[in-house]
């Protein structure tokens, strides 16, 4: 272990939720576990500007040193702000102790085309699972842990995973076929290798990375700036599009900070996004089990109001969560159950779905499992569609969605006692016309037939 002292900023917590690197791993208060090249480090904050890195001498000298950019002096670029630009010095020092990581070309790539309109924790668990993806053998019996923390997967086993299904599962939407066309781009083209694009200049490099399929300017920027260590480079995004809209009136001066935009960029993305958030006083101070059932659980929350008065909230815990499947038949029907709601007291028109066994399922497995049981079906591909939470205002309920493609029976049905389930088909045109008269009053089939439709409409 060494101590790690930087005069001009050092905050872990704030680089971790700067959303520029997606793998760091929270493992205590102040502590980290961040893997980046095949290395794994364990580091800790034990002060302002300072951290406890758990490795050797010769290590941080070699690698994490230059990870974490602590050769450039960031006092010195706080230095060249204007001091009549109240917002941006109030930004720079509410963004003290961040600094520009120098990670990997390839995984900062990946990572960023994942992130198009997804939330940071959001991207966090998609990263996860394509790592986990990569690292299955092919038995399909699980993931190397170790080594899906340790190295982030090439691009040749991206098409590995990608030609056995194994992507499909991670919630990629979308996204799932600009990262194959990337990995396709990067592991049969010299051109696009990481080594040659880190030899072109910031002009060329932006236009080339822009070649790439699901690559727009804000991705390709954020490429140059967190995995290029290109510090000029200056994405805008919705938070800084707002800010510099809001603030400067559209007209910023980025050639003042040349050649440190990159690092500017990142102290307005922070201050105006906690500007943005932090108007939300409304948050739980406690939560009890009033009641323990089978499935659910009753709770009551002690929230503080806005005003900052307290009121006991009542709320519904269902803790596994399900999972539901679009099955689409050859004739591209889609297989629905209709079954008695007694809760509702009428009948419904459902999406095979279920509940996990726990909160730990794969809600991929508990997808197919369901498919099974309740309709006798099989599928050779589970496509994630949607996440939802079914009333998150009072329930912490959340279901997973898959589309079944290429499904076939493999037995009769065998659903719980409880169920009586009758199978119907009907095209996806008709689902929704039924969705639009009320007809479908179910949350996750209203969720999973609009979700599917949308994924078609986005491939034709």
């Amino acid at each position: 272990m060494i101590t790690v002292s930087a005069p001009d900023g050092l905050d872990l917590k704030k680089i971790f939720d700067s959303g520029q690197c997606f793998r760091w791993q929270c493992i205590g208060e102040d502590a980290w576990r961040i893997p980046s090249s095949g290395k794994v480090l364990e580091v800790r904050q034990t002060a302002p500007d300072t951290a406890a890195f758990f490795c050797s001498e010769e290590e941080f000298e070699g690698f994490w040193k230059k990870y974490f950019d602590l050769g450039t002096d960031y006092d010195r670029i706080s230095e060249m702000i204007d001091p009549e630009d109240c917002f941006l010095s109030e930004a720079a020092a509410a963004g003290r102790g961040i600094r520009i990581l120098s990670q990997d070309p390839w995984e900062t790539l990946v990572t960023f085309i994942i992130s198009q309109r997804k939330s940071i924790p959001a991207i966090r668990t998609c990263v996860a699972k394509l790592c986990g993806a990569c690292s299955r053998t092919g038995n399909g019996r699980g993931g190397d842990t170790e080594s899906s923390m340790r190295q982030f997967p090439s691009p040749e086993a991206v098409l590995e995973a990608g030609k056995n299904g194994r992507l499909d599962t991670c919630s990629l939407g979308y996204r799932l076929p600009y990262v194959i066309s990337a990995a396709e781009t990067v592991s049969g083209n010299e051109d696009f290798s990481m080594a040659h694009l880190a030899r072109l200049d910031d002009g060329a490099l932006l236009q080339k990375l822009m070649q790439l399929k699901g690559v727009g300017i804000k991705v390709a920027k954020c490429t140059m700036l967190f995995g290029f260590h290109r510090l000029d480079t200056f994405p805008v995004d919705v938070w800084i599009g707002r800010a510099l809209e809001n603030e400067y009136g559209g007209n910023f001066d980025f050639r003042r900070y040349s050649p440190y935009g990159g690092v500017i960029q990142q102290y307005i993305f922070a201050w105006y996004r906690e500007k943005e958030t932090a108007g939300f006083r409304l948050k739980r101070l406690d939560r009890k089990v009033v009641f323990r059932g089978k499935l659910l659980s009753f709770c009551q929350d002690t929230v503080q109001l806005p005003d900052g008065k307290k009121e006991t909230w009542d709320f519904v815990s269902h803790p596994t969560g399900g999972a539901c499947v679009v099955p689409v038949l050859p004739d591209g029907k889609i297989l629905m159950e209709r079954q008695m709601r007694p809760a509702i007291g009428k009948e419904t028109l459902e999406l095979p779905a279920g509940a996990k066994n726990s909160p730990e399922e794969d809600p991929a497995e508990a997808a197919r499992r369901e498919l099974e049981e309740e309709t006798g079906y099989t599928c050779d591909r589970l496509i994630f569609l949607a996440g939802i939470y079914s009333a998150p205002s009072w329930c912490n309920e959340h279901t997973d969605i898959y589309l079944a493609e290429q499904i076939r029976p493999v037995h009769g049905q065998m659903p719980d006692e409880a169920e009586e389930i009758r199978l119907e088909a009907y095209p996806m045109r008709q689902l929704l016309s039924m969705i639009s008269r009320g007809d479908i009053v179910d949350a996750k089939t209203v969720a999973g037939i609009t979700a599917y439709a949308a994924r078609q409409r986005l491939q034709s």
